[in-house]
């Protein structure tokens, strides 16, 4: 079924799999680093799995890898590269895998005739590096990447690497082009899958997405959830839309608006909060009541309300066997007191029934003069996100919040992309003068330059 399926490639998705294919079967090749560059919406993600499937069927060993949990999740066998590589959290630019060379791991990855890494872009560019190095001690070839095939697939047009309390020198420093193995890669670039009725319907773009004013705030909830109170328990119907905002506080206020159309009763869930322990600190000098209501990055809110029904997303990876990833959406089944059951709604886990347990996370760098130590479930609801847990994902229906500028590079692109049809879209703004630039914005999604 997968080489039939080769023939619904179009032209440019034909050239890449064939490059990449010659470059696997052929140990004469004169480039085996590719990186795929496209768009939103034109159809990498179909592409890459097809090169997988068919390097499979010929009885080889390729490798899929990904940047982020959600984009691992939603792959044929993905594993983020985190966890394939065994890399560090904190790397340097001199930074190794922890990977044995006696270990099965590095015997699998000598076996390997093709790596596939979607969504490269994402991650700092000393990730790559530290896998080139790897490769290369346990290929014994003074090669980049020791000489293996590379796919590395994503778009730099999203958004890039960013730390905390970064410049723009810093975040454009960290990108992978600014690698030295960046020159090795030949870039192969593919267009809209249907070219033809793109730029067509491109003309109409501004007049398809629908532009909603200061005065009609309700009609964004209202045209995406309008229908909640019916339809909630349907498999499909919160999976086909969100609504993306670049503001963490819009997108509470909108996902308690949601929740109130949701039929049942509210259970409620509190966090445990204690200090870990250190050297010559008094024992409860800080109260629990302190500890709760302090709000760090990373770490999950003091209270979490939820109904049987209400979309839900992972915050840490969990199991990625499991399919319980950073980004992985879920639907709530069942509430028990100390416990929440749920119903994975994307990726190849689609369907399954999963357990979420409470997680003890430990705050680091958080610029207070304690390590927080906070029990709870790391899930927040989903009805409306932050654009950067959208990357990887595409909806049906698509609502955007903007109640002020976006303020990192890609947020705007990512946001409007993630929809699968252009007058699916609906955008709130706060300002009049949004509307000129969003209109502007559409128009640049529309034309490949």
């Amino acid at each position: 079924r997968t080489v039939e399926n080769v023939s619904a490639l179009n032209g440019g998705q034909q050239l890449v799999y064939k490059q990449v294919m010659l470059a696997v079967k052929s140990d004469r090749a004169v480039s085996k680093l590719f990186f795929l560059d496209g768009p939103g919406g034109t159809g990498k993600s179909f592409l890459l799995d097809k090169i997988l499937a068919t390097v499979c069927l010929e009885g080889k060993i390729a490798l899929a890898v990904a940047s982020s949990g959600i984009t691992a999740v939603l792959q044929m066998g993905g594993r983020t590269a985190h966890t394939r590589f065994k890399l560090s959290l904190d790397l340097t630019s001199t930074s190794t895998c922890n990977i044995s060379e006696q270990s099965s791991s590095a015997e699998l990855l000598r076996q390997t005739s093709l790596i596939v890494w979607d969504e490269a872009p994402m991650v700092h560019r000393f990730v790559p590096e530290a896998v080139h190095r790897l490769l290369r001690s346990l290929m014994r070839k003074d090669l980049p990447f020791g000489g293996k095939v590379m796919l590395l697939a994503g778009d730099f047009r999203r958004i890039l690497p960013v730390g905390p309390r970064t410049t723009d020198s810093q975040i454009i420093s960290a990108s992978l082009k600014k690698s030295q193995l960046w020159q090795h890669f030949e870039v192969l670039c593919i267009n809209h899958k249907h070219e033809g009725a793109y730029i067509s319907e491109s003309r109409q773009c501004c007049r398809d997405s629908r532009i909603y004013g200061i005065p009609l705030e309700g009609c964004l909830v209202d045209s995406l959830y309008g229908d909640t109170e019916r339809r909630f328990m349907e498999p499909n119907y919160f999976a086909q839309r969100m609504i993306l905002t670049p503001i963490n506080g819009a997108a509470q206020e909108i996902n308690e608006e949601v929740i109130q159309k949701l039929p049942g009763d509210i259970q409620e869930y509190l966090l445990i909060d204690a200090v870990e322990k250190q050297e010559n600190m008094e024992h409860g000098i800080y109260p629990a009541e302190f500890l709760n209501m302090l709000t760090i990055s990373g770490m999950p809110t003091r209270k979490l309300c939820l109904k049987v029904g209400t979309l839900i997303i992972l915050r840490r990876n969990i199991s990625g066997k499991q399919g319980l990833c950073s980004g992985t959406s879920l639907k709530v089944c069942r509430l028990a007191p100390n416990s929440i059951d749920a119903i994975i709604m994307m990726g190849n886990q689609r369907g399954k029934k999963v357990f979420i347990p409470r997680i003890t996370l430990i705050s680091h760098d958080s610029g207070l003069p304690l390590q927080l130590c906070r029990r709870h479930y790391t899930v927040q609801v989903a009805f409306a996100m932050m654009i950067n847990k959208a990357q990887g994902q595409s909806v049906h229906y698509l609502g955007f919040y903007l109640p002020q500028h976006v303020f990192a590079h890609g947020q705007l692109y990512v946001a409007l992309s993630r929809v699968t049809s252009r007058s699916s879209r609906r955008l709130l703004l706060q300002e009049e003068d949004h509307q000129e630039k969003i209109a502007f914005a559409l128009r640049m999604l529309s034309v490949r330059k």
